[in-house]
C-alpha cells in the first residue's frame, strides 16, 4: 500500500512540476535576445522586404482558405513566428534613428522659435526676388537650413544673418 501511495504522490508531484515548468519554457522560447549591434540601412530595408513578403504570403493563404476551404492556419502561424523573430531588428533601427534625431525639448523649442523668426525675416528680405525658398529645421544634423531657388540671393541671406550666431546651411536648387 505504501508503494502505491508513493507512486501516486510522485506522479502528482511530477505532474505539478511539469505544469509549472511548461509556461516558463514557453515564455523562454518566445523571448528574444535584445539586439545590441548597429542595424544599417541595407539590413533594415532587407528585413522590411522580408516581413512584407511574409505578410503578403499570409494574406494569400487567408484568401486561399476562404475560397478553397484549405486549412493554412499552421503555415500562417509559422509566418507569424518568423515575423516576430525579425521585429527586434526593426525596433533596434527605430531606436537608433530616434537617438540620432533626438533634440532636447528645451533646445528644440528654441530652434523652432528661431526657425519661425528666421522664416519671417527671410520672407521679408526675399519677397518678390525668388520663386521659392524654405527654412527648415534639420533634426539629423541639428541645424537650420535655408533653401533658395536663386543662387544670387545667397548674399542677401548672408547679410541678413551676419549678426546671428546660428549654424545654417544655405542651399540653392
Amino acid at each position: 500500500m505504501t508503494t502505491k501511495n508513493f507512486k501516486i504522490s510522485l506522479f502528482a508531484v511530477l505532474t505539478v512540476a511539469i505544469m509549472i515548468a511548461s509556461p516558463i519554457a514557453i515564455n523562454a522560447q518566445s523571448q528574444t535576445e535584445p539586439i545590441t549591434r548597429f542595424i544599417d540601412e541595407d539590413e533594415f530595408k532587407s528585413t522590411v522586404g522580408e516581413i512584407h513578403a511574409m505578410r503578403a504570403e499570409q494574406s494569400r493563404l487567408n484568401d486561399q482558405m476562404e475560397i478553397e476551404e484549405i486549412d493554412n492556419s499552421a503555415r500562417i502561424s509559422e509566418l507569424d513566428l518568423e515575423i516576430e523573430k525579425l521585429m527586434p531588428i526593426l525596433e533596434k533601427h527605430q531606436e537608433q534613428n530616434y537617438a540620432k534625431h533626438y533634440i532636447e525639448p528645451t533646445r528644440k523649442q528654441y530652434l523652432e522659435s528661431v526657425e519661425s523668426d528666421l522664416r519671417s525675416d527671410v520672407y521679408d528680405a526675399l519677397i518678390g526676388k525668388v520663386n521659392y525658398f524654405g527654412v527648415n529645421l534639420n533634426t539629423e544634423n541639428k541645424i537650420i537650413e535655408i533653401i533658395l531657388d536663386d543662387e544670387s540671393q545667397v548674399k542677401t541671406i548672408e547679410s541678413l544673418l551676419k549678426n546671428q550666431q546660428l549654424i545654417l546651411n544655405i542651399l540653392y536648387l
